[in-house]
């Protein structure tokens, strides 16, 4: 649902590698960038080390951003990982 949606807002997606793992999509518009991790819902402390923490060997200052059907507001969280 995604993919989907980004593309059909015109912008490409890939996924991405690091060595701890996958960042879920990766996000261009030609000049800018964001990463994009998502998760149905951030239920467990390991749902949520996972998504948060596939950004931590991510070093550039593009924005990163994990999305879910929660409704509780995780902004911060990476910072406590």
């Amino acid at each position: 649902m995604c993919y989907n949606e980004l593309v059909s807002r015109g912008y490409e997606v890939t996924t991405g590698k690091t060595y701890k793992g996958e960042i879920d999509f990766v996000i261009s518009n030609g000049t800018e960038r964001c990463y994009l991790q998502s998760a149905y819902l951030l239920g467990s402390d390991d749902v949520i080390k996972r998504g948060f923490g596939a950004y931590s060997s991510v070093k550039d200052n593009w924005p990163k951003y994990v999305v879910s059907m929660d409704t509780l507001d995780f902004s911060g969280m990476e910072s406590s990982i």
